[in-house]
């Protein structure tokens, strides 16, 4: 953001296919907000991510990757939230 309280990454995995994953400072604190899933069942007209439908679930270790992602960018601070959004496409 152009604020630099919130980071957005997009993390390819080992298929070709991508996650976002999002960091957001407030208060002192960095808080993560990962993908468990490939895609959204949301389907919202404006988010890329939302118009592909569910495409699979993530494995525990492509999780990780997105919070070793963040850390690796300095953000040690981050913790863990956030959930079932997907990345697949940039919105």
């Amino acid at each position: 953001s152009a604020d630099g309280a919130t980071t957005k990454l997009a993390v390819a995995l080992s298929d070709g296919l991508r996650v976002e994953t999002v960091l957001m400072r407030h208060g002192g604190r960095t808080t993560a907000c990962v993908s468990s899933q490939v895609g959204c069942a949301m389907g919202c007209t404006f988010c890329a991510t939302g118009t592909m439908g569910i495409v699979g679930d993530l494995t525990a270790g492509e999780i990780v990757e997105q919070l070793l992602h963040g850390r690796r960018l300095g953000l040690s601070g981050a913790s863990g939230g956030g959930g079932s959004g997907g990345g697949g496409g940039s919105s």
